[in-house]
């Protein structure tokens, strides 16, 4: 009996002891089947980017009484967040912080459009394009603020599909409004051209032929492929020196997001109750495949080094990240 006292009073004695917390270590997906979905948030997640070992994307935090949207990150195969980086901290205040588009570089650098708005508003008051390392995406290098001059003289007041080309950003330049819709605000984007620029300089430059342009991928040529609201099942290409754009091929349903894969233009298409996800040929534009997923699509970018793809996709009410893969 002694002999237990005793050891009853040792383990009680070493609940007193100092001990170290430690974060678990991040698990894979439970089934490596794809299609597969990345994400459950009951909120909101948008915007993915791809790096070869990670997703970036923007989340809308549940819960939090501020609106805000975070950068979160995942890894490129799936399983439990990484991290996730908010303007305000892990607390809520009385501004509505918005981390949108984000993309990422090839030289460890993200960009992202950072919006700013006093809650609850129906427009941001602010909105700038940034620049941070991807290990602190809140240690901004470079801002620029979002309000450019079109050729045409129109104002450039938004930016959509955020892509790295080299040093610069490429991004479709437009306009947003905020009509109200059965009593309800929305944002309505208008797409103006493709446009890029370099962080440090901050000079908007439009790119030749790409009037109307709202999704864009690079080609393998060093140009770019594209399509416009005007002919939106239309793919073009713009040479390097941002001249001599031309029609290559035709999807079979109007885009609503363009990516590439291994030199491959790929295309997210809306059908009846399902996401088309088609490519075709880069030097014939004929067709080569398709395959879907049901939902209604949003974004869709590539994974580097593979053939798997991150596509943005609405069910209900809900809107996740879902992994899948081109044979």
């Amino acid at each position: 009996m002694s002999r237990l006292v005793a050891l009853l009073l040792l383990v009680g004695c070493e609940h007193t002891t100092p001990f170290e917390l430690r974060d678990p270590e991040p698990i894979g997906p439970v089934s490596a089947q794809l299609p597969l979905r990345l994400t459950f948030n009951p909120s909101e997640d948008r915007d993915p980017a791809a790096g070869s070992d990670v997703i970036v994307f923007s989340r809308l935090e549940p819960g939090r009484p501020d609106l805000d949207r975070c950068l979160a990150f995942l890894p490129a195969r799936g399983g439990t967040l990484l991290r996730s980086v908010c303007a305000g901290g892990p607390h809520a205040d009385g501004v509505t912080d918005g981390w949108l588009r984000p993309a990422l570089s090839a030289g460890g650098q993200i960009a992202y459009v950072r919006e700013r708005a006093t809650f609850p508003a129906i427009a941001p008051t602010s909105r700038h394009l940034v620049v941070a390392p991807v290990a602190a995406p809140d240690s901004v290098t470079d801002q620029v603020l979002v309000l450019f001059q079109a050729a045409d003289g129109r104002r450039i007041t938004a930016l959509r599909e955020l892509q790295w080309a080299g040093s610069d950003l490429r991004f479709v330049a437009g306009q947003d409004s905020f009509p109200r819709v059965a009593g309800v605000f929305d944002t309505l984007f208008t797409p103006v051209a493709l446009a890029e620029l370099t962080p440090a300089v901050g000079v908007l430059r439009e790119i030749p032929g790409t009037s109307g342009a709202f999704a864009h991928a690079s080609a393998p040529d060093g140009g770019i492929w594209f399509v416009t609201i005007g002919a939106p099942s239309t793919l073009m290409h713009v040479a390097p020196d941002g001249s001599g754009a031309r029609v290559v091929g035709t999807f079979s349903r109007p885009v609503v997001a363009l990516t590439a894969v291994d030199g491959q233009p790929v295309a997210v298409m809306a059908n009846t109750d399902s996401a088309l996800v088609e490519w075709l040929d880069a030097e014939t534009g004929a067709w080569v495949g398709v395959t879907s997923i049901a939902g209604e699509a949003g974004r869709i970018v590539s994974v580097p080094g593979s053939r798997r793809l991150v596509l943005e996709l609405r069910r209900g009410t809900n809107t996740d990240l879902w992994l899948l893969e081109l044979p």
